[in-house]
């Protein structure tokens, strides 16, 4: 069996990926929206930056969680 924070983490990096998958699925209507694929006009569409600040905070809870997870567990500061 797998330890809970190795089970976290798979369950965040899952969390992750799907958070992503769905940011560009909204990234694809923005470019239809916007009528280009081009970073700068796409991310002007207010629904795909929305959602590109939704994956940003799974991403952050997610790299948090690598960086301090072991470090809580012993009790470090």
């Amino acid at each position: 069996m797998t330890d809970p924070r190795s089970r976290a983490a798979q369950k965040l990096a899952e969390a992750e990926q799907a958070v992503s998958d769905w940011a560009d699925g909204i990234r694809q209507g923005a470019e239809r929206r916007v009528g280009s694929s081009e970073p700068d006009d796409v991310v002007t569409d207010a629904a795909y930056s929305q959602a590109l600040a939704l994956f940003r905070l799974v991403r952050n809870a997610a790299t948090a969680f690598a960086d301090h997870a072991e470090q809580i567990e012993r009790g470090d500061r």
